[in-house]
């Protein structure tokens, strides 16, 4: 058994990239090029469409990060 920490949501936000990204192109042109002014960021609006907890993200994040340092250290 690894102690590799789990990271749900990173795999969610990963299993969608290629439906994100080209989503996320479409309003930053809106943004920039349209001048269409959206209520949250390319990224919010994304992660609640996904039904992605960004929040969890970070947290997962985190803890990879302490999981690489931990076996650095020894």
């Amino acid at each position: 058994m690894s102690d590799y920490p789990e990271t749900p949501e990173l795999d969610k936000l990963s299993g969608v990239k290629d439906q994100s990204q080209p989503i996320g192109e479409f309003l930053d042109w809106l943004s920039y090029e349209k001048d269409v002014r959206l209520p949250a960021s390319i990224e919010q609006l994304l992660a609640d469409y996904f039904d992605i907890d960004m929040d969890k993200v970070e947290a997962e994040k985190l803890a990879i990060l302490k999981h690489v340092r931990a076996k650095q250290d020894g």
